[in-house]
Order: C-alpha cells, then sequence, then structure tokens
C-alpha cells in the first residue's frame, strides 16, 4: 500500500469516526436536556389578528396575555400566534402594548373553552378607542 493510500484511508475513517462521534455527542446532549422547544408538542395553538374598531385596521405592539402570564406581542400587521399547554380555558387579554405612554385603546378580555383533544383557535379581536 502506498503512502498516498494510506494518508486517503486514514483520512476517510477520520470523517467516519468525527460523524458518529458529533451524532454521539448530540444524542447524549438530548438524553440530557430534552428535545429543543420547537419540537415540543402543542396542546392549544392560538392565533389571530388585532384590529382597530373605528377603521378595522391592524395594531402593533398589543401584548397578549393568557391566563395572567404574558405570551405574545401583535407583529406590524397585528398578528399573533401562541402554543401552549392544553387547558380546560383560557382567559385571554389583549392590551395596548404602550398603554403607558398614549394608551389609545380599551383592553378586550375573551375566555376560550376547550373543545376537542387538539385545541385551534383563530381570533379577530377588535379594540375600541379611548
Amino acid at each position: 500500500m502506498t503512502q498516498k493510500a494510506a494518508l486517503k484511508k486514514r483520512r476517510v475513517l477520520r470523517n467516519i469516526l468525527g460523524a458518529f462521534s458529533f451524532t454521539t455527542a448530540l444524542f447524549v446532549f438530548e438524553a440530557c436536556y430534552g428535545p429543543p422547544i420547537d419540537f415540543e408538542p402543542c396542546g392549544c395553538h392560538i392565533e389571530g389578528i388585532v384590529k382597530t374598531a373605528n377603521s378595522n385596521e391592524p395594531i402593533n405592539a398589543v401584548d397578549i396575555t393568557v391566563n395572567g402570564e404574558y405570551m405574545a406581542s401583535t407583529d406590524s400587521t397585528g398578528r399573533f400566534w401562541i402554543c401552549m399547554e392544553k387547558a380546560d380555558q383560557y382567559d385571554l387579554q389583549a392590551v395596548d402594548g404602550d398603554r403607558n405612554r398614549n394608551g389609545l385603546y380599551i383592553a378586550k378580555d375573551t375566555v376560550l373553552t376547550s373543545l376537542d383533544l387538539n385545541d385551534y383557535f383563530h381570533l379577530e379581536l377588535v379594540l375600541n378607542e379611548k
């Protein structure tokens, strides 16, 4: 066997062992810390859009809380998306995100009740101006 062939064989074995070692490290990490949050199952999906009552325009930076816990804010198109654990009831509140500065909108409370095993709620919330 020539020196060139031996180097090529060594390089191939090193790549195979390197890939095996990396895969083993990932497996150990997942065994210790669990799967990434993005891959955990979602018991309830709540998504929607928040608009103004007068002009029907989307509202940016509205804080969405569920059961008293902050979950999301609306984006520039007024949309939000929440993935959370399943519950029998969801107390949702939409509050003007900059309420301390200008407080243009009145907060809205909504109660959602669980109906099936894979809850999926699509909401259109309308906030009235103060």
